[in-house]
């Protein structure tokens, strides 16, 4: 348990103590991280918030829905209308 740090300040000499002694929990600096596809990037902590960033965004990617899911003027929509208006 506690603090890894990463990022450019987490090459600052001194700064895991530093944290340990403001947060009073254990801390420590990221050596390597292992993310598929970035293991040349994450030789470097400096790196770490760059590809968790881009692992987070890919994550969150959001595809647009297909007009006849659910679009008021979508194709689904206009055959309900359709069938309503015929039957």
């Amino acid at each position: 348990t506690g603090i890894v740090l990463c990022g450019g300040t987490a090459a600052l000499p001194g700064i895991a103590q530093v944290f340990e002694s403001l947060l009073q929990c254990p801390c420590r600096v990221l050596k390597q991280a292992h993310q598929e596809g970035l293991d040349g990037l994450l030789q470097d902590p400096a790196n770490a918030v760059l590809a968790g960033l881009l692992a987070y965004g890919r994550d969150q990617e959001v595809r647009p829905k297909p007009r006849w899911l659910g679009a008021q003027g979508s194709m689904l929509n206009r055959v309900r209308q359709w069938i309503q208006g015929n039957f």
